[in-house]
């Protein structure tokens, strides 16, 4: 029986030299551990939670893989229209449309051995062997450098950033490793600030929406906490005092400790993307824009 095994993590340490690195994505989804053993399978969370009865149809592929017992690394995802991953279809229960796919791009058992030590590119050597590079089981696929035309290519598909694994290194369970390299790849906006968050008193995080045009009115995207020096607090917290007023959201946010402030205040904000709701998912403040109208702020549904 394959024991319990904690994934390798990717350390967010820039590559400056591509030498002797393979480039992947990084796929937006949940890191999930595969575990293939006498024609069943599990997929097991980066927490340790199994995953397995929220994708059977994935389980049913999985068992089927030659050379068991396998524990393959990877990433259960849902697919958009696009093709491309969707983090809030990911979200939604089994009863509602979606694509789901485990993206494999690492194995640590094969045939039962443990091939943790091997570099890298002798266990994705057995990897793409293993498993197809299409279908809902499926290998990440590799892509040449050079790095920064891969970020740009990112970008433009909507892809959440870039992972560089050393292809002689070794796997090493429940490290973040210098060997693995994420680069994300995060929209920015500008967005009205609409109000502030407390929590007894204390500004916790600014709320935030952009203009509709269709109607011209203010939506909420969310609240915005990271990045917030305490500086920026401080100037918010002598804001509030001149620019209090009544809500300016269309659709009012449930908030306990809210407070609202003229819609005058422009931020940058960095984010993974918008979901559904439609919300602001991983934002995180960047700046005051002083050069730009809050009219200016328009939503684009995405």
């Amino acid at each position: 029986m394959i024991p319990r095994v904690e994934p390798m993590l990717a350390s967010a340490v820039p590559l400056h030299s591509e030498g002797g690195f393979a480039h992947e994505i990084k796929w937006d989804g949940y890191r999930a551990l595969a575990y293939v053993e006498g024609g069943r399978a599990c997929l097991v969370s980066r927490g340790g939670r199994d995953l397995s009865g929220h994708c059977p149809e994935l389980l049913q592929v999985l068992c089927r893989l030659p050379h068991q017992p396998l524990l393959l690394d990877g990433e259960l995802i849902a697919l958009s229209s696009r093709g491309v991953p969707d983090f809030s279809a990911l979200r939604r229960t089994a009863l509602q449309p979606r694509t789901l796919a485990y993206a494999a791009f690492d194995l640590l058992y094969f045939e039962g051995v443990d091939i943790c030590p091997l570099p890298w590119y002798r266990r994705r050597r057995r990897l793409a062997a293993l498993a197809a590079a299409r279908g809902p089981v499926f290998v990440s696929p590799l892509f040449r450098g050079p790095l920064p035309k891969l970020i740009s290519r990112a970008r433009r598909l909507g892809l959440e950033g870039i992972v560089s694994k050393c292809i002689t290194a070794p796997y090493s369970p429940g490290t973040r490793s210098n060997a693995w390299r994420k680069i994300r790849v995060l929209k920015r906006d500008d967005f009205v600030i609409g109000g502030l968050r407390l929590r007894r008193g204390r500004i916790q995080s600014i709320l935030v929406g952009q203009y509709n045009v269709a109607d011209g009115s203010l939506v909420c995207l969310g609240g915005v906490g990271s990045g917030l020096s305490e500086r920026e607090r401080e100037f918010l917290q002598q804001a509030l005092a001149r620019l209090a007023g009544p809500c300016p959201f269309v659709n009012l946010p449930q908030e306990k400790e809210a407070v609202w402030l003229e819609p005058r205040l422009v931020a940058e904000v960095q984010y993974a993307e918008m979901t559904a709701e439609p919300r602001l998912r991983q934002p995180v403040f960047v700046r005051f824009r002083w050069d730009k109208e809050p009219r200016a702020c328009v939503f684009e549904g995405g």
